[in-house]
């Protein structure tokens, strides 16, 4: 506990090091707010089933003696850049890897992407439309350390294609280089592969049970493909339930189908991230007209997640139970986001009193197993299903 209190003491600091530094983006002749203000009023619009008026409330429960208007916010903070909101991502995150992370060691990243839906006005942007309601499903690409159990990256992007907008994610970025990157089956593709060999990154990425490069009498063997790439193919069982693996990870002393059927099941990390943010915040139903206030508020929920899993880490010895983060998530939008990026009254006093009401442990069982169940309409089925139960009332 107490390393993660003089972690988060640190991170307040230097954020207000960088507000600071970075003031100038919001002064105007009024001084009544400032560059915290217009910050955190985007952190508060980001919270689920929240509107502009209740995130100026939210702001201005902590400034009774110098309310602002929601106006001057909203006009404060469209002066905000995206860049502003990267560099502040970026300070929690080395942060948070300088006191979790062994740079020497290889990291495991889980990858998966999302499609939330936005205003058409998007549209303008060069996103593509959904005709049939006249909204906009971008993807959403989201990365997560499965080694430190902590969130990297909310991006999204125009291509809806899985593989090739992670193949640009990773272009130019040095930073992830001889590291694991864990993949579901969308993203199976010879391209693909032949990219993550380019830019030496390692690959975990299930393949479909039809796929040509399934051999039929080894469960784990090393193949070529087209571009002389080596590809490892591994299969197993769980409750009778066939896997299928493509891996460039070849070691099979180090990397065991064990090893590598363990890594492919941690992957589920994203998909319960992305389900967390999804609960917690607005990333599925977002008001927004513009793609820089779209972009800024991903930040926004990335940078709201990243501080969450601080304290989802504070107890790793107890497998057997989990934070409860909706209750932790109410509590930082109430009460902790405020003193963090302001240092107002961030004491250690308060940083273990909001422990100690808002974390929460709840019991887990890792062996349960639920159905995937898709929500979404499917309008073709539903519409035969319809056509069936009025034939079969009027017989």
């Amino acid at each position: 506990m107490y390393k993660t209190i003089n972690k988060l003491k640190k991170i307040s600091k230097n954020i207000n090091i960088f507000m600071l530094d970075n003031n100038e983006l919001c002064v105007e002749r009024s001084r009544k707010n400032n560059i915290n203000d217009a910050f955190l009023y985007r952190l508060y619009y980001t919270e689920k089933e929240s509107t502009q008026e209740k995130a100026t409330i939210k702001l201005n429960k902590f400034k009774p003696k110098n309310n602002v208007s929601r106006q001057s916010l909203v006009k404060k903070e469209n002066k905000l850049t995206i860049d502003f909101y990267e560099k502040l991502s970026k300070i929690l995150k080395n942060e948070i890897d300088k006191e979790f992370i062994d740079k020497y060691s290889t990291q495991i990243f889980a990858v998966d992407g999302t499609y939330p839906t936005f205003l058409n006005s998007l549209s303008n942007d060069g996103y593509k439309s959904n005709k049939t309601n006249g909204s906009v499903t971008p993807l959403v690409t989201g990365i997560f350390n499965i080694t430190s159990n902590f969130p990297v990256m909310l991006h999204m992007t125009k291509d809806k294609n899985e593989r090739k907008a992670f193949m640009e994610l990773m272009k130019n970025n040095n930073e992830y280089e001889n590291n694991i990157f864990v993949f579901d089956r969308g993203y199976l593709g010879e391209d693909f592969f032949n990219h993550m060999n380019k830019h030496n990154l390692f690959y975990i990425c299930r393949i479909k049970e039809n796929s040509s490069y399934i051999s039929k009498t080894h469960n784990d063997i090393i193949i070529e493909n087209n571009n002389n790439n080596k590809i490892r193919i591994i299969n197993y069982k769980i409750n009778n339930k066939n896997y299928y693996i493509a891996t460039n990870l070849l070691n099979k002393n180090e990397h065991t189908i064990s090893v590598l059927k363990q890594i492919y099941h941690k992957r589920w990390s994203i998909e319960e991230y992305l389900k967390y943010i999804k609960m917690n915040m607005n990333i599925s139903k977002n008001n927004e007209k513009q793609e820089k206030n779209i972009k800024k508020t991903l930040l926004a929920n990335l940078i709201i997640s990243q501080i969450a899993f601080l304290f989802v880490n504070l107890n790793k010895s107890n497998k057997n139970k989990i934070v409860n983060k909706s209750i932790l998530t109410t509590g930082l939008y109430d009460n902790f986001l405020y003193k963090l990026f302001t240092c107002y009254k961030f004491t250690k006093y308060f940083i273990i009193n909001f422990i100690n009401i808002y974390v929460k442990y709840i019991g887990t069982n890792k062996n349960k197993s639920n159905k995937r169940i898709c929500k979404r309409t499917n309008f073709k089925s539903y519409f035969k299903k319809y056509i069936k139960n009025v034939k079969s009332k009027n017989l």
